[in-house]
């Protein structure tokens, strides 16, 4: 698997991977819709406020933060506990123990 230069920094969380799509698609699917000749003056209008906007990356602003999102949802909401086969696991049970399948 190939990983992003940060990815040690967030533990690789997909989380964090999912929020920066989110992110991102936010943005691209107005630019997409824009260049369809949509009329979509109002969000293009609240979208030009946004850092780098106006030269064509203004994506990655959002992605920062959807990806911070993630990465403070993994850590502060997150609950990886199941069940499977009539047990009770968690993350860290399931961590510490690999031969539980």
């Amino acid at each position: 698997m190939q990983k992003t230069i940060i990815h040690k920094y967030f533990k690789g969380y997909p989380s964090v991977y999912v929020g920066g799509l989110i992110g991102t698609a936010l943005i691209s699917t107005v630019d997409s819709l824009k260049q369809a000749k949509f009329q979509l003056d109002f969000i293009t209008n609240l979208y030009s406020h946004l850092p780098l906007y106006t030269e064509g990356v203004g994506w990655i602003f959002p992605a920062i933060i959807g990806a911070i999102i993630g990465f403070l949802w993994r850590n502060l909401k997150f609950d990886a506990s199941y069940s499977f086969a009539g047990k009770n696991y968690s993350e860290s049970n399931v961590k510490s123990n690999s031969n539980i399948l």
